[in-house]
């Protein structure tokens, strides 16, 4: 959600808290569309 509301301006700015989260989640979803899959592709569960 931190990325829409970063995308269109909306609301204040992040506290602390939710800049950390941001940055996890996005993080996270490289990891996880990089992630080497012994079946043979990403996996983006």
């Amino acid at each position: 959600t931190a990325n829409f509301r970063l995308l269109y301006g909306c609301g204040g700015q992040l506290s602390a808290q939710e800049a950390e989260e941001h940055v996890q989640d996005v993080v996270k979803l490289f990891m996880r569309a990089y992630r080497h899959n012994s079946v043979g592709g990403s996996d983006l569960r």
